[in-house]
């Protein structure tokens, strides 16, 4: 087990909570609104889209909700078998953990704002809260051409800086005295939108996981979650942070897949966190780093 937590690797699905602050800026300068429909923004792929799925909103590409069943860059087999047929669910109806959603959202910022997200989040996010270790050269746009024309936009990050990311939100998107990522847009953001039944413990808000049952509701936990047990866990109740890391980059002996930590495992190992905490209580955020992990 180890503890660097100055490497950049690649966080998988945290890249899609780190889109969220962006959108939150831009909407909040009015250079997006959630009301635009994927067909007014112009959106297609190498399948035509319905005129049904170009009625999906950027609120529904948000909570994964748009109806919109194209192959997408990045989408894990499991993604893939559970993704519905095409044209079977209406915007706003279904909730599906759907990458084209995620990707095309990308792809709508860098068209709508003029700019680069990778760039935006340095100048943005990255430098305003002090991040030490964040480099644009550790980011990148992934096509897979065969499935889809929109890509992935990855990062790979130390568990330092997403701790600092993580500190932001608890914060309600303020840094020291500035006001970073607007508060209203964090509080829209991080509640419900769609019950997962297949998902114990959250529901999912505006890409972010949001605990929806049981004490981590309670908690008010909302989470970051990626491949392999990637997480930015936030926990306002505890003024806590923390973040979980695999380092997916590194293979097991004889070139075995990366071993990564379950749900499950995460939560656990967050609740005896959580239960040693009561009996040393702290009296500010508390950041608590753990990173990379080989189990």
């Amino acid at each position: 087990m180890g503890r660097d937590v100055t490497s950049n690797t690649n966080i998988h699905s945290i890249r899609k909570s780190l889109l969220n602050s962006l959108y939150g800026i831009q909407l909040h300068q009015g250079n997006l609104s959630l009301n635009d429909t994927v067909g007014m923004l112009g959106i297609e792929d190498h399948s035509p889209l319905s005129s049904t799925e170009k009625e999906a909103t950027v609120a529904q590409l948000m909570s994964s909700s748009s109806g919109i069943y194209h192959p997408a860059s990045e989408e894990s087999r499991r993604m893939m078998a559970k993704r519905p047929k095409r044209g079977s669910k209406s915007p706003g109806t279904h909730f599906y953990y759907n990458n084209w959603d995620f990707n095309v959202l990308g792809t709508i910022y860098n068209h709508k704002t003029k700019g680069d997200l990778f760039q935006d989040f340095q100048k943005y996010i990255a430098e305003p809260i002090g991040m030490e270790d964040f480099q644009l050269d550790e980011t990148t746009y992934h096509y897979d051409k065969n499935k889809s024309v929109h890509p992935a936009y990855l990062f790979r990050m130390s568990t330092r800086d997403l701790a600092r990311f993580g500190l932001l939100y608890l914060n309600n998107g303020k840094w020291k005295d500035k006001q970073i990522v607007p508060q209203s847009w964090i509080a829209k953001s991080t509640s419900v939108k769609f019950d997962v039944p297949s998902k114990s413990v959250y529901g999912y808000g505006y890409l972010w996981w949001v605990a929806d049952e049981g004490s981590f509701k309670d908690l008010k936990l909302i989470s970051a979650v990626g491949r392999y047990g990637q997480s930015i866990d936030i926990i306002p109740v505890r003024d806590l942070v923390f973040v979980h890391k695999v380092d997916s980059n590194k293979k097991g002996f004889f070139h075995k897949s990366v071993k990564g930590v379950s749900q499950k495992q995460r939560l656990k190992l967050l609740s005896l966190i959580l239960e040693a905490q009561e009996t040393s209580p702290v009296s500010e955020p508390k950041l608590i780093p753990f990173s990379p992990v080989r189990y």
